[in-house]
């Protein structure tokens, strides 16, 4: 019992041991009118910076959304440009357009062609390649590479693109105009003749038939050589290598008369 008293009295002997500590007092430092403008200048400098940010973020967003749409433009504008002759304006169209989509062949295949009526062969091989390599399927690329090599009298080169053209699609004729020419510049007579006659069977007009009659020439087979410019001619009347063309043959065949009368119509053609 005694025990029981005095733990009951150390107990209520010192009840501060076990009451909360009191609250400290507050520090409070004085604030100058400088600190607190320099504040809120901070809140103000931060605020705007997250405006800019979220401005910077949408118009990088608008300017990707509107990029696709801005090449198209771009492009279309090049190929009007193109149209009416304005070819360094329309590469500078089609440097737009690729500059906004590298993966667009088909403007890599319209500035090869301004380069090309530029007589700039080495650029427009440039260009042709990059479409291929974009659009390996696609032959338009592949034919217009052929014909600058044909230009430049790389024989080898323009008929492996017209070959590779024509393992894409097998009835394409200017495929087979383009290779048998090649052929023809590398001395296979026979080869082009082959491939002239089917570009004949494919499409008939005056390129196919004159060209097919340049090789009867080279080949010495005059009769077959004026028949093909008979008809070369009825395509066009009033184109004139045709009959320069058919006086060779003419003369090479005997008739001479026939051959004056193809040279006097072919300059007159000319304006002579």
């Amino acid at each position: 019992m005694v025990v029981k008293i005095r733990l009951q009295s150390q107990f209520f002997q010192a009840p501060e041991r076990f009451a909360p500590a009191p609250p400290r007092a507050a520090l409070l430092l004085p604030v100058t009118a400088q600190q607190d403008a320099r504040r809120k200048r901070k809140i103000v400098l931060r605020w705007i910076g997250m405006g800019l940010i979220a401005a910077a973020v949408m118009a990088l967003i608008y300017w990707y959304s509107t990029r696709q749409a801005r090449a198209q433009a771009a492009y279309e504008t090049g190929v009007q440009l193109l149209k009416i002759g304005h070819y360094d304006q329309a590469i500078l169209n089609f440097d737009h357009t690729v500059g906004l989509n590298a993966n667009m062949a088909q403007a890599y295949l319209m500035r090869g062609e301004a380069y090309t009526l530029e007589s700039r062969p080495a650029l427009a091989v440039r260009d042709f390649t990059a479409a291929i390599r974009l659009a390996p399927r696609e032959t338009a690329a592949l034919l217009e590479r052929a014909q600058v090599h044909l230009n430049q009298y790389d024989f080898l080169d323009a008929a492996e693109d017209a070959g590779r053209a024509l393992q894409i699609s097998s009835a394409l004729p200017r495929a087979f105009t383009i290779r048998g020419m090649a052929l023809r510049g590398s001395g296979d007579l026979q080869a082009a003749l082959r491939d002239l006659t089917r570009a004949i069977e494919l499409q008939p007009n005056l390129n196919h038939y004159f060209e097919r009659a340049v090789t009867y020439q080279k080949l010495g087979q005059h009769r077959l050589a004026i028949a093909d410019l008979d008809r070369a001619i009825e395509f066009e009347p009033q184109a004139s290598p045709p009959y320069f063309a058919r006086a060779l043959s003419r003369r090479a065949a005997g008739d001479s008369a026939g051959a004056k009368e193809d040279r006097e119509t072919g300059s007159r053609l000319d304006g002579y």
